[in-house]
């Protein structure tokens, strides 16, 4: 008898499968919609538009250093939370919350200064690729609140 169970023990505890890791696959997406908003780098590109006036200043700065801020942070929030943790877990939605606000004021400010006309008109990529990281920032809470990732979280 103990060695059947010791053998269903082992089975049981065997090795996964190769390329899965220890963690739920909710925590798994949310690292990974959170490493892929270091693509926010690209809203550097505004930088050019700025220098040869097509942009005013009061757009391209804010947004710009929203951007960059938020690209940098992202590989550290995503590594963090891969380590575990309600501290961590608060950092990423301390850093989701203030990514998807920065994207909400980038957009609020194309509309007060008037550069919806060129952003529409020249690149469309640009709301594209915006609307596209709000939609991943929502994604990333919905996955950070569920049961599940909280449970994970907090056990470690």
């Amino acid at each position: 008898m103990p060695v059947r169970s010791g053998f269903r023990n082992a089975v049981e505890h065997s090795a996964k499968p190769s390329g899965q890791s220890g963690q739920p696959s909710d925590l798994r997406y949310a690292r990974f919609l959170i490493a892929v908003q270091v693509l926010r780098l690209i809203g550097l590109s505004l930088i050019p538009l700025l220098q040869n006036n097509t942009l005013p200043a009061s757009f391209v700065i804010p947004t710009v250093i929203g951007d960059a801020s938020t690209a940098v942070t992202a590989p550290i929030v995503a590594y963090s939370l891969g380590r575990g943790g309600p501290k961590t877990w608060a950092a990423s939605l301390v850093w989701n919350g203030l990514g998807l606000a920065d994207l909400f004021y980038a957009q609020t400010l194309a509309y007060v200064t008037g550069t919806t006309t060129y952003l529409f008109g020249s690149d469309p990529l640009i709301l594209f690729g915006a609307y596209l990281a709000a939609i991943f920032h929502i994604v990333t809470f919905i996955l950070l609140l569920r049961k599940k990732t909280i449970n994970r979280l907090f056990r470690q």
